[in-house]
């Protein structure tokens, strides 16, 4: 952890896992003192929260407790605020593209793809419009592509990592009802969900967040030379995708970031472990 402290990287990392577990946190807040009609939290904290990084928290929170679902500027400004952010990020790396094609804007507007948005409102699964990234403009070209396309799956594992605390609470802690039941299971697949979605994006395939990382480590001639066939290699891993032939690769690797994050969550297993034999009057 001290290592952690001594580097930016490693503050911001460590800021943005607290930021984002206090937001979700204070969404769940909020929505339980609606239902009893007390005091609410103010709409201005519930947005500031995610502009100071805690947008991952604020959807996983929306998501979990159906809070604030019906607020246009919350079902709109919240993702807006999370691009915004990942353009940002590309743009304090080094590259302008975001901010010349108005994608540094907390504009719901400027994020909007209308074929995307039809899918899922037809299909139930859709996509904003992406955030260009031009590696010719960064700082560092590797580096900041790499950094750049890692935004997305680092973002899954940090819903995956809130969903399991919150499943692990419900677990030990709640009464057992048919809501708490119910939460329990939506909280195990979003987990799943989760993890698929940053496993699948992070395979070395263009175009997916894994060909960009690859940048990163490849000569820049073999990569850009690769990228040429972005569309025939696409059209390949989704035959390969429908066919089932990474069906078994894909099992392992969740199978693996599911144990980290079962790890990761393992001190609310010793609490519980700890609480329970405390309470049968047994040391431990």
């Amino acid at each position: 952890m001290k290592e952690l402290l001594t580097t930016p990287a490693g503050v911001l990392a460590l800021w943005l896992i607290v930021i984002n577990l206090a937001t979700f946190a204070v969404y769940g807040i909020d929505k339980s003192r609606a239902k009893r009609g007390v005091w609410r939290v103010p709409e201005k904290t519930l947005f500031l929260l995610p502009l100071l990084g805690g947008s991952v928290g604020a959807l996983l929170g929306m998501r979990t407790f159906r809070h604030k679902t019906k607020h246009w500027y919350f079902v709109w400004g919240i993702p807006a605020i999370l691009l915004a952010q990942i353009a940002l990020a590309a743009w304090l790396l080094g590259d302008d593209t975001a901010k010349r094609q108005g994608r540094l804007s907390l504009n719901p507007f400027a994020h909007f793809d209308l074929l995307g948005t039809l899918c899922m409102v037809f299909a139930g699964v859709g996509w904003a419009k992406p955030v260009s990234t031009d590696p010719r403009n960064f700082k560092n070209p590797k580096r900041g592509m790499a950094l750049t396309a890692l935004a997305g799956p680092v973002a899954n594992l940090i819903l995956a990592y809130l969903a399991m605390v919150v499943w692990k609470l419900l677990y030990y802690w709640a009464p057992i009802t048919e809501l708490t039941i119910f939460a329990a299971r939506f909280l195990q697949y979003l987990v799943m969900m989760d993890v698929s979605l940053a496993v699948f994006n992070l395979i070395p395939v263009p175009p997916l967040d894994g060909s960009r990382v690859l940048l990163a480590v490849l000569p820049e001639r073999i990569y850009f030379g690769m990228m040429k066939y972005e569309r025939v290699i696409l059209i390949v891993m989704l035959a390969v995708v429908w066919g089932g032939f990474l069906d078994g690769p894909l099992t392992v690797l969740n199978n693996a970031v599911w144990d980290l994050l079962d790890l990761g969550t393992g001190y609310i297993d010793q609490i519980a472990l700890s609480a329970y034999y405390a309470s049968i009057g047994t040391v431990i």
